[in-house]
């Protein structure tokens, strides 16, 4: 199995393949939410609005992070230490080369800190690296709003084929 997917945001299918890899990854053991990022960069909000708007569906999971509590490289060690379940979904925003990308890694995520957290994650390519600097004001509110829409979707989708407790 490929550990690493990489996706245009406007494909067709996008929803769905990330559905997919979600059921395939956790099948009915429901992962944790750990959406990560912050308010105070545009490019860096992805995870907390996905985290604000899976808490308002009220999913049948916990989900951390959101705007009443930012996940951050600052924060994580001790949430993860207290995480008592394996199954754990990162949610958060991505440095990328390109433009409209979502990223799917079975394996888990790679912090800025240069740790790995084990799980799997669902990254944005909202960050961009221009002549070896982040570029952090180049993603537009619309941009983020349907990469956070896209993986809403994508985690519901993923949770409605599981059997109701």
């Amino acid at each position: 199995m490929n550990n690493l997917c990489s996706f245009d945001l406007n494909y067709k299918f996008l929803t769905s393949s990330l559905s997919a890899k979600l059921l395939k990854k956790f099948g009915s053991n429901v992962p944790t939410i750990v959406c990560l990022g912050s308010d105070k960069v545009l490019s860096d909000i992805v995870g907390v609005l996905v985290a604000d708007k899976l808490k308002k569906l009220n999913i049948n999971t916990y989900v951390f992070g959101g705007s009443n509590f930012v996940v951050t490289t600052k924060n994580i060690d001790i949430l993860i230490k207290n995480i008592k379940s394996k199954n754990i979904l990162f949610v958060d925003s991505a440095i990328c080369n390109s433009k409209n990308k979502v990223f799917f890694n079975e394996q888990g995520i790679k912090l800025k800190n240069n740790k790995f957290y084990s799980g799997a994650s669902i990254c944005a390519g909202t960050i961009f690296i221009k002549n070896n600097k982040l570029q952090l004001a180049s993603t537009s509110f619309k941009q983020i709003t349907a990469f956070v829409d896209t993986i809403v979707l994508a985690i519901t989708d993923y949770l409605s084929y599981l059997p109701k407790n």
